[in-house]
């Protein structure tokens, strides 16, 4: 029989890598154009074909959070292994992650899932509602693609990506919520009033938090009063929410207890173990952090909407102490709208990841491989740099 890492290499991993390398070769290349219907009919077919896929483990919480919340009991003060809940227990409850942590997901999430509760309260039912609200992100993604003038294929780009389609339809990831709410954001931007811009960026936060990062595409036009209104309606709306219902807490204490897969973190980890020293590991990713935000903000001044949102949220992933696959999908709408090579690229080297989780769901021992950041990073880090290079060393066009 063949053993774990075997399985994983001659199976599924394969299927992976060749569903990419078609991508990238059709779509990233531009050697097949489809027309939006069509892209927009093959997409959908590939996304009923990946509901098939066994979801992953996240989705029953996002099931049992949605009884608790239907059931009157509060999921931010009561994690799934607490005494009070055990009534609620059920087949699918030992599937369920971190059951010792309460919710991290923001109360607009939780709403979400509650009303799909109503209906269902199954994970396929789950998958099929958010994969169905992914749909109209594309349309979304259109309008951006007319407005900033980008070749028609960022929409087969960004639509048919392997990793969007089997994280969200296969394995029932939420991300959608976040795509279209972060996509709506970014189409209201050029409206002379910013309320409408500042009423989806609310909606993007309240569902997922890392929409934060998108708070300085506010102040891409001369005009400073009106972002700081908007700016201040957004935190004053949002912050009370999420520190009341407990969610900030929540997540301060499972970001502090967890951390998984990361890039600029782990080196920083590294260096502190070479000094003997774990606080300039900690601290030093910390500082050089908050050192980057002002250059990379002056730099993005000016830039297109869809510019600034690659950077920020770039610079978000590099220094996350966690980097999960399918946090991938945070960024993939704008390096599709701006070619980014290495991002996209990096969207097919992460695949090789899943064999943590394979190799969890067979022994049940959840444990990093150091070694497979090598194969996910360096790639798009070396196509990165060819690519820099390559520019900086292109003559000026002439016109």
């Amino acid at each position: 029989m063949l053993g774990d890492v075997e399985r994983y290499f001659h199976f599924f991993l394969p299927l992976m890598l060749l569903a990419f390398a078609y991508y990238w070769r059709a779509f990233v290349q531009g050697l097949v154009v489809l027309p939006f219907r069509r892209l927009l009919w093959f997409g959908i077919s590939a996304r009923v074909l990946a509901l098939w896929i066994h979801p992953s483990d996240d989705i029953y919480r996002y099931v049992w959070e949605a009884r608790v919340l239907l059931e009157g009991f509060n999921p931010y003060a009561l994690a799934p292994d607490s005494p009070s809940l055990e009534s609620l227990r059920d087949a699918a409850w030992p599937l369920i992650n971190h059951p010792y942590h309460p919710a991290i997901y923001p109360p607009l999430t939780q709403i979400f899932f509650g009303l799909l509760a109503t209906v269902s309260a199954t994970p396929f039912f789950f998958k099929l509602a958010l994969t169905l609200v992914e749909i109209p992100s594309l349309y979304l993604l259109r309008k951006l693609q007319i407005r900033e003038g980008a070749p028609e294929k960022v929409l087969a780009v960004f639509f048919l990506n392997p990793l969007l389609i089997f994280e969200i339809a296969g394995r029932g990831h939420f991300e959608s919520l976040l795509l279209i709410s972060m996509l709506a954001f970014l189409v209201a931007l050029p409206y002379r009033s910013l309320l409408p811009s500042a009423l989806f960026l609310s909606v993007s936060i309240l569902f997922k938090i890392i929409s934060l990062t998108l708070l300085p595409l506010l102040f891409t036009g001369k005009s400073v009063t009106k972002p700081v209104i908007a700016s201040s309606l957004i935190l004053i709306l949002v912050v009370p929410i999420l520190a009341l219902t407990g969610t900030l807490e929540n997540i301060a204490h499972f970001g502090e207890s967890y951390a998984y897969n990361a890039i600029i973190p782990y080196l920083w980890e590294k260096v502190g173990e070479v000094c003997g020293q774990a606080q300039i590991g900690t601290w030093g990713s910390r500082l050089l952090f908050l050192f980057c935000i002002p250059w990379v903000y002056r730099f993005i001044r000016g830039k297109s909407p869809a510019t600034q949102a690659l950077w920020l949220m770039g610079l978000l992933l590099l220094f996350l102490p966690t980097l999960h696959p399918w946090y991938l999908l945070w960024i993939l709408p704008f390096a599709s709208l701006r070619l980014s090579l290495p991002w996209l690229l990096l969207t097919g080297t992460i695949s090789v990841n899943y064999f943590v989780g394979y190799r969890f769901h067979l022994t049940g021992n959840w444990q990093e491989v150091d070694w497979l950041r090598i194969p996910q990073y360096l790639p798009p880090l070396a196509l990165g740099i060819f690519t820099w290079l390559r520019t900086r060393t292109s003559p000026p066009v002439s016109g």
